[in-house]
């Protein structure tokens, strides 16, 4: 496409549209030139033409082709986002992202109903942006602030959602996971200490291992990884080093290892390579059953009773060890003065299917207000199952779950 035109021939590289083309967008904007430049703007002739012409002229100052660009709607973003701002102060966490970015960028990049995944979420911007925008999500962040910032955050855009007559798709709901106990792992000394106190080990000082549990050697793996093949040769390594002697203690006395999870194929590894025949056991805590002791769920005390077009909800105790534990209360009795001060939202469904909670009650107080405790529903609004979430300071739940015609019954 290196033919002449308005003069101009050249010999290196191609004009941008063909010959054909060219010429015909010269003869349009000749002919506008000629007959409609004293009665409309270029623009409003392109309209009124069924916006398909395209215009060609010499460039004034260099006579090479000008192309002239049709108006658009919407203008094309630079990689330099300029016009939008970075960052937000609505929650007050510093990383604050602007929810206009976010959105831009979850417009852009997903449809409605897709999953948008943010791994470090911090105030949770891109998460309520994503429930805005009908998308489900998945967030994460190992800083208990940021998990209790995002939960607030969302669960009052869920709660305008549900009170909104809306035509579009949203999801009604969100649950919150502690993963592994990670608030309890988060500190390594602290967990090793609570596995140690929580299997009775009896402790060893300037010791490779950790302490006597049953009479047998304990070595506890740092709870916040899971066991390794080299962490089955340093045991086994270590009996070794202590020679004879050390190799008939560790057969009389037996070694266990306490571990939160393993590799595949340790068991099978410590099994091949323990030729001096050590009883030798590797347990998680995770799946031991003492872990029950790790677990401790909020507990909540609810009764629910019905009248003639009425059904009563209320709520008159509520219990979180977790929370209990974070604030150092040993006294459940002595911790609040209200236990609705240690709750952080109150959430019912009265119409449960047992696969997606909808709450048409979302009691989120504001400020340094309380949940209410007490709830009135239409009898008419009853399915056959309620269920009642409960959310604490740190983001732990109590879910619990009844059938309506068994707590009728149980009324009689």
């Amino acid at each position: 496409m290196q033919y002449e035109i308005f003069g101009k021939k050249i010999t290196s590289g191609q004009w941008k549209w063909s010959r054909e083309r060219a010429f015909r967008a010269a003869e349009n904007y000749e002919r506008y030139l000629a007959h409609y430049k004293d009665k409309m703007s270029l623009e409003e002739y392109w309209r009124r033409t069924g916006k398909k012409l395209e215009f060609l002229r010499p460039n004034p100052k260099t006579g090479n082709p000008q192309y002239w660009v049709e108006p658009r709607e919407e203008v094309p973003c630079d990689t330099n986002w300029l016009d939008i701002p970075a960052y937000s102060h609505k929650t007050g966490y510093p990383t604050e992202k602007s929810e206009k970015l976010l959105e831009r960028i979850i417009e852009a990049s997903s449809d409605p109903g897709d999953i948008v995944a943010d791994f470090f979420c911090g105030s949770g911007t891109t998460l309520a942006v994503a429930q805005r925008l009908g998308r489900r999500w998945i967030g994460s962040d190992i800083n208990l602030g940021a998990v209790h910032t995002s939960v607030h955050r969302i669960a009052r855009i869920v709660k305008e959602q549900n009170g909104l007559a809306r035509k579009e798709k949203f999801f009604p709901a969100f649950a919150v996971y502690s993963v592994n106990h990670w608030d309890f792992f988060k500190n390594e000394t602290e967990a090793k200490e609570k596995v140690i106190e929580l299997y009775g080990v009896k402790p060893l000082k300037r010791s490779f291992f950790d302490g006597f549990f049953e009479g047998r050697w304990v070595k506890v793996v740092e709870p916040n990884r899971i066991c390794s093949k080299e962490d089955v040769r340093a045991v086994i390594d270590r009996i070794l080093s202590g020679g004879d002697k050390g190799i008939e203690a560790a057969r009389r006395r037996g070694v266990i290892i306490l571990c939160g999870g393993m590799e595949d194929g340790v068991q099978e590894y410590a099994r091949d390579i323990n030729t001096l025949g050590i009883a030798l056991e590797i347990r998680s805590f995770l799946t031991d059953s003492k872990n029950a002791l790790l677990k401790q769920s909020p507990q909540a005390d609810i009764s629910i009773r019905f009248t003639r077009d009425r059904a009563v909800i209320e709520i008159s105790k509520f219990y979180s060890p977790a929370l209990m534990k974070k604030l150092q209360f040993k006294d459940e009795n002595n911790a609040f003065e209200d236990w609705r001060q240690a709750v952080d939202a109150i959430f019912i469904d009265p119409n449960y299917d047992d696969e997606v909670f909808r709450p048409s009650i979302q009691d989120v107080p504001v400020n340094k207000e309380v949940v209410i405790g007490g709830y009135e529903l239409p009898v008419r609004e009853l399915g056959e199952k309620i269920a009642v979430k409960i959310v604490d300071l740190l983001s732990g739940e109590f879910f619990a779950v009844g059938k309506v015609e068994d707590l009728k019954n149980s009324e009689r």
